[in-house]
């Protein structure tokens, strides 16, 4: 956990051992970075094989200990129990998202993408006239029609709005 590391374990999702032994190891790491700072990521895929309160306690103190989490799921309908899904979001500060085709995730990523104003303008022989309406940044349809072979949606806390990036580097 210290020096800057990188965690990555592989386990199998379907035996049961194996996601004992990540909930074992979640806890492990809340009893050593309480004794000493730790300076580590940890990249924990399929998280909703063992989303769980200790994993959301763990995200709402470890990184205040030096522990970064990379978490990743396929939509969020994978943790089907609502507040531990909304503990673990809460606690995660940057989010991507990738191909997204899930209503309960494009539902939430419009929510999280905040609103635009959008002036709408038209001519009719000399007069003009406009109007302006507030709407969703990242409405479903836009979302959808993303190309996303090598583009993702960013959205951090620190960042007024959301950002579409291209994943080609990464």
């Amino acid at each position: 956990l210290y020096n800057g590391k990188v965690l990555y374990i592989k386990c199998d999702m379907e035996n049961e051992q194996s996601l004992q032994f990540l909930k074992i190891f979640q806890k492990d790491i809340s009893q050593l970075i309480r004794k000493k700072k730790a300076d580590c990521t940890v990249i924990a895929d399929e998280i909703s094989f063992y989303a769980t309160k200790n994993l959301s306690a763990g995200l709402a103190t470890h990184a205040g200990f030096g522990v970064n989490y990379i978490l990743q799921l396929q939509d969020l309908g994978q943790i089907s129990d609502e507040n531990l899904r909304s503990a673990i979001l809460t606690n995660c500060s940057v989010k991507l998202f990738y191909k997204i085709s899930d209503k309960l995730t494009l539902e939430y990523v419009e929510k999280l993408g905040g609103d635009e104003l959008v002036t709408n303008y038209s001519f009719t022989g000399v007069e003009h006239s406009y109007s302006q309406t507030v709407e969703p940044l990242l409405n479903a349809t836009r979302v959808r029609a993303m190309w996303y072979k090598q583009n993702a949606i960013l959205i951090a806390e620190y960042f007024n709005s959301a950002i579409f990036i291209s994943t080609n580097f990464i």
